[in-house]
């Protein structure tokens, strides 16, 4: 499933952000796949831990959310779902930017961690998400957010955005200490 909210705000530390209705009602037409629920939202925090970078990014200006849940991360939903965000975006003439949170392996030791994790960078450099699929599959590898990366990386190449790269890469166990169990962390930017 695919789900959206009805929220009027998102609230931070920093703040109020304003959650683009008229963007999630027009999804909501479009792609069938797509739904309302509240409930989704409420224990999910990959996009709250987001916000805040908004805000302090965007200080002063305006600018609203369009929360995604996507809770059945079946790849071709996800690259529907880019199409239907592709549509959306040029109907209503919007200026938007996709941002996919995810963590990638869990909870092994570093070594293996950084072994897993290296095979997800290689996908993500070079955008090809059959091959993150098969090695997520493959590998037994428990990135959570996988749905919202395919989906991104299908809308960059829809933007004709083909470029890739990765800004870094972590483990917990770089901050924890703790090198026996950690998970690991990408970011990364696709431009054209």
């Amino acid at each position: 499933m695919i789900d959206v909210c009805d929220f009027d705000k998102w609230r931070t530390p920093l703040g109020l952000v304003d959650v683009d209705k008229e963007f999630i009602q027009e999804l909501l037409n479009v792609d069938s796949n797509v739904y309302l629920d509240n409930d989704a939202h409420v224990k999910e925090h990959s996009i709250e831990v987001e916000i805040p970078f908004l805000q302090y990014i965007c200080g002063e200006h305006d600018f609203k959310i369009v929360p995604i849940v996507i809770s059945q991360q079946i790849p071709q939903l996800c690259e529907s779902l880019a199409g239907s965000l592709d549509e959306v975006i040029r109907k209503l003439n919007r200026k938007c930017v996709i941002i996919a949170s995810t963590d990638l392996n869990h909870y092994d030791d570093q070594e293996t961690t950084i072994y897993l994790d290296d095979k997800i960078i290689n996908s993500v450099e070079s955008m090809d998400m059959k091959q993150m699929i098969k090695d997520i599959i493959d590998y037994d590898i428990t990135m959570c957010g996988y749905g919202p990366v395919i989906t991104a990386t299908y809308y960059s190449k829809l933007q004709n955005a083909n470029t890739s790269i990765v800004l870094k890469h972590t483990t917990s166990g770089e901050t924890s200490g703790d090198y026996d169990s950690v998970v690991g962390y990408m970011s990364s930017i696709i431009t054209k």
